[in-house]
């Protein structure tokens, strides 16, 4: 079953999953059936349907639409076998970012960034691991370690957003495979990180990025995890792209 199967009657947008609910009435090459379905559909794959569920009446489909929202209901992790955003994510840094990236001094002084962000967004300071090659990386395992390759402030400021957005799910109670690692919620941190400790101008930074479409359809300020302090204060107003 696909999209265009449906009528869409109303939609509610999940922001840490970036997927929209979708409530709907069945057609068939443009003719309406007498079927309801409520399914869930990835933002950056509108044509997918996941976990349809079928209702005979309106009625009955809205009560349903309206429980999961109420009940701040998330898809399973099924819709999220793709990490939809992430190389358009990668490109925006390596684009609008890496040409302004600088190196921190030392270990030390990388682990007393970490500390400080640790202690900003109220989260256990991940254990440092260093690496000899390769990419700075988060592990969302058990082990909740940052393995560092380098002293790039970059690549510490986009793992330490894994963790906080780490933090932020279990706060909310939400499955990490059942959110994109790299989406719009994981986006918005980034974006935080970026501006509070690398000193990159807010407005720049989510011009750019709504420009490559991460930031999902949000618009002022932003507060998607209260108890992690994220998007506290007034964010520019920008208009989303359709999608």
């Amino acid at each position: 079953m696909k999209t265009k199967d449906l009528i869409v009657l109303d939609r509610h947008y999940d922001r840490q999953a970036d997927a929209w609910l979708l409530l709907g009435q069945r057609c068939q090459n443009g003719v309406s059936l007498p079927s309801f379905t409520v399914a869930w559909s990835p933002r950056l794959a509108p044509d997918n349907l996941y976990q349809p569920k079928s209702h005979l009446d309106e009625a009955s489909a809205r009560r349903r639409f309206t429980q999961i929202i109420e009940a701040d209901g998330h898809p399973s992790a099924k819709v999220f076998s793709t990490d939809f955003q992430q190389e358009t994510f990668y490109n925006w840094e390596i684009i609008s970012l890496d040409p302004y990236d600088r190196q921190i001094q030392d270990p030390a002084s990388a682990n007393s960034l970490i500390r400080t962000i640790a202690l900003d967004y109220n989260i256990p300071k991940p254990p440092v691991v260093w690496r000899r090659t390769g990419r700075s990386n988060f592990n969302h395992g058990d082990s909740y370690e940052l393995d560092l390759a380098n002293l790039s402030l970059l690549e510490i400021l986009h793992e330490m957003a894994h963790a906080i957005h780490l933090n932020a799910q279990n706060d909310c109670d939400i499955d990490q495979d059942a959110s994109p690692h790299h989406g719009p919620a994981f986006t918005w941190i980034a974006v935080e990180l970026y501006h509070r400790y690398a000193g990159f101008d807010l407005g720049y930074l989510i011009e750019t990025a709504n420009q490559e479409n991460l930031l999902g359809p949000m618009l002022k300020s932003q507060n998607l995890f209260p108890k992690r302090s994220v998007f506290t204060f007034p964010v520019p107003v920008c208009e989303p792209k359709p999608g």
